[in-house]
């Protein structure tokens, strides 16, 4: 530099040199400092990253466990209407037998009830044919004896 370009005295190259040497060394040193900076930023991007795929993980996990708990609730609804269906089923077919054997039951009493009626008009019917006298001789053989 000249004397009018810098406005003051001109330094000597050898007077320069020392402090372009030490600016040298401080860019250095802060070159250093910004790649010790720039490998942390990539550590704690690498960090970052690291908790956003373990976050989208977790996510992951929880939507299977949501998707699980439904289908397990779906099946436990299957199972609980084939279970309904079954009981019904059971009731229905005690029921038909229920209602099966009240029809024996009404039955066998109108049998019941029809024979009981034959046996009384039959016994009254026979009554009165064997106190004849005339059915006697005829069927038995046998003759009264005669009345004095």
């Amino acid at each position: 530099m000249t004397e009018t370009q810098s406005g003051g005295n001109v330094a000597a190259d050898d007077d320069l040199r020392p402090i372009v040497d030490g600016h040298t060394q401080e860019i250095r040193i802060l070159h250093g400092r910004l790649d010790g900076v720039e490998g942390e930023v990539r550590s704690f991007k690498s960090g970052q990253d690291a908790m956003m795929e373990r976050l989208i993980s977790v996510e992951a996990q929880g939507q299977e466990r949501e998707r699980n708990r439904a289908q397990d609730r779906v099946q436990d609804r299957s199972a609980l209407t084939s279970l309904a269906q079954q009981i019904a089923k059971l009731t229905g077919a005690q029921e038909e037998r229920n209602r099966q054997s009240q029809e024996r039951t009404q039955t066998l009493k109108r049998l019941s009830i029809w024979v009981g009626i034959m046996t009384g008009v039959l016994g009254m019917l026979g009554a009165t044919l064997f106190s004849s006298q005339t059915f006697d001789t005829a069927f038995w053989g046998i003759s009264a004896p005669a009345r004095t």
